[in-house]
């Protein structure tokens, strides 16, 4: 059996992207893999022309007589999967040549650990072009999960044994939310990590499902926050459900009004006082997590709404550290929160 099962489902993708992804696994320095690929575009026959290019015995070509989607798309590669790790791949993107051989290694020396993500370079749109390196360790990942996905999905190795074990797939009920369920589900019987190496491109463009299916994905986004917060015995009124949602889980809001930022404070603070009655994540973790997002917060604010957050910062109690120089220049000349 092949030590590593590379997954990949396509759907109506660029033949040049297409070429490069596909390469960039066939070029790995680790070899003992098999890649299989979904042509979950049942009407698009091109892209079965495009892998028919590809003369390498590692390639299991599949094709879906109907669309899947992508939740999936995913668990009909898994159920074919034989290899002992599952190394995602999306279509248009790229992987570097070392990816599967350290992600391979990390996990073989760590076996406390079920999934590990990478590092990554983001490409495509050149005013977002840059390195993202998500936190390594699972206690710094698991706090974060409640606020984005802190483990790049198409960059995830999983131990096959820990799906199979506890029965877990990807849920097909979202569009967008499947890689970060699974990412919880997986916390509950093993540790999750990121290594601290760039070892995928991973593309922006045009016809991203994020960019497709926006408003649809931020409707997915709100209720599943609702249901994990539901879980974990914490219930919000409407109008601090409204604060979280709108201006503490989305950095995109123009923070304009004076009084956002005190409440900001209190609900970030709830939630670690919670967190302290319920444990469900590590308590420093969650801490410096609300700490940094209230700090973020507070840099919208001086910048569109010309918001002094001095005398938040003075009297929070979450821990507040790395503190822009600008910002406490700004805070100087600004409106008092």
């Amino acid at each position: 059996m092949p030590k590593i099962s590379v997954i990949m489902p396509i759907y109506q993708t660029r033949p040049d992207y297409l070429r490069q992804a596909v390469q960039s696994i066939l070029a790995q320095t680790f070899k003992d893999f098999e890649f299989l690929i979904l042509n979950d575009s049942p009407d698009n026959t091109t892209l079965d022309k495009i892998i028919a290019e590809f003369s390498d015995s590692r390639i299991k070509f599949m094709r879906s007589h109907r669309n899947m989607g992508v939740a999936g798309a995913h668990n009909f590669l898994l159920k074919h999967a034989q290899g002992d790790y599952i190394a995602v791949m999306d279509h248009d993107d790229i992987s570097l040549p070392q990816r599967l051989e350290k992600q391979f290694a990390f996990l073989e020396s760590h076996p406390d650990v079920g999934i590990c993500g990478t590092a990554y370079w983001r490409f495509g749109k050149w005013t977002k072009m840059r390195s993202i390196y998500p936190p390594e360790h699972h206690d710094d990942i698991c706090a974060l999960l409640l606020f984005k996905c802190p483990l790049h999905h198409p960059s995830a190795m999983i131990r096959r044994s820990v799906l199979v074990q506890h029965q877990i797939a990807y849920d097909e009920h979202f569009i967008s939310l499947n890689d970060r369920k699974l990412y919880m589900e997986i916390a509950r019987y093993t540790r999750l990590a990121n290594l601290n190496q760039v070892l995928y491109n991973y593309r922006l463009h045009k016809q991203m499902t994020s960019r497709i299916m926006h408003d649809e994905i931020n409707r997915e986004q709100l209720a599943y926050r609702d249901e994990v917060l539901k879980d974990y015995g914490i219930i919000f009124d409407e109008n601090d459900k409204y604060i979280l949602n709108h201006y503490i889980f989305t950095g995109r809001t123009k923070i304009t009004n004076i009084e956002i930022l005190p409440h900001i404070d209190r609900i970030l603070t709830r939630l670690v006082q919670e967190n302290q009655d319920k444990h469900f994540c590590d308590e420093a973790a969650l801490a410096g997590v609300c700490g940094r997002y209230l700090v973020k917060r507070c840099k919208n604010a001086a910048c569109w709404g010309g918001i002094s957050s001095s005398r938040v910062l003075a009297q929070t109690t979450l821990p507040v550290v790395s503190v822009p120089w600008w910002l406490n220049i700004l805070n100087r000349i600004g409106k008092v929160a």
